[in-house]
């Protein structure tokens, strides 16, 4: 038994790190970009705030459900019912207002969401499953 339990442990720790690496690089959409800190004032250049996320498949894929949230979680946008990202294509999610478009999304937020010294972007699919994760 003393041989057995190492050795599961091995196993364990060894299906982890490969399905960790496999999960990380076999999401279809990542995040590909996380501007933290806008040119100039943040307060005054909300939309200088981004995110992008990227479909690195050749299929269209529904996010309508998808949220994506900062580090701690206190600022969640949800993406809109309907929202899908075409095959290899990139929407970009700003912080601030605009019209909401293929490529560009607006979360509509007053004030910074993005923290300058340091933040972290997590994209959640509509089952709360971490889909892809990026810091600035």
């Amino acid at each position: 038994m003393k041989k057995v339990m190492p050795l599961l442990a091995a196993v364990m720790v060894a299906s982890t790190l490969v399905s960790g690496v496999a999960y990380a690089t076999g999401s279809r959409v990542q995040i590909t970009k996380l501007q933290c800190n806008a040119p100039g004032n943040d307060y005054n250049n909300l939309n200088g705030e981004y995110v992008v996320f990227k479909n690195t498949s050749s299929e269209r894929i529904a996010m309508g459900g998808w949220k994506v949230h900062d580090r701690g979680g206190k600022h969640v946008y949800y993406f809109p019912k309907g929202f899908k990202l075409g095959a290899h294509a990139s929407v970009t999610l700003h912080t601030g207002s605009g019209r909401n478009s293929a490529a560009n999304l607006y979360w509509g937020m007053k004030a910074p969401v993005w923290n300058n010294d340091g933040d972290t972007a997590t994209l959640l699919d509509r089952h709360n499953r971490v889909v892809s994760r990026l810091s600035c």
